[in-house]
């Protein structure tokens, strides 16, 4: 009974080391956008909520607004295969700011993806 547990517990101690060295390889995609104030401008990145991942967005409300966020299935339309997730925003003021699209699991903590534009609001 010693050996099944300390079995046990040195499978959770190999699987939350793993866990923690994998959160800081986490790839990170830097993108530059350049926009006007008041323009409407999208970010479409690839996704397949049939595996639990979907991305989520974090911005600075003074310059963007999201209008809309939307999930498109890829044709032909089959059990387990992707699509893409479209975010439609509004640049409100001029300036720099940044937005972050992590792709997660809701019931995980760290996502194995990050995207980071970097959007330059001018005037028109």
């Amino acid at each position: 009974m010693k050996k099944y547990i300390l079995g046990i517990l040195v499978i959770f101690l190999l699987a939350m080391t793993v866990s923690a060295s994998s959160a800081a390889n986490i790839p990170i995609d830097k993108i530059g956008k350049k926009v006007h104030k008041n323009q409407v401008f999208t970010i479409v990145v690839k996704s397949n909520p049939t595996t639990g991942y979907t991305w989520n967005a974090t911005w600075n409300k003074k310059y963007v607004k999201l209008i809309s966020m939307k999930y498109v299935p890829d044709k032909p339309i089959l059990a387990g295969s992707g699509g893409k997730q479209i975010f439609k925003f509004k640049a409100l003021k001029k300036g720099k700011t940044k937005i972050k699209l992590s792709y997660a699991r809701s019931w995980e903590v760290n996502p194995i993806k990050i995207k980071i534009y970097s959007v330059k609001i001018t005037k028109k």
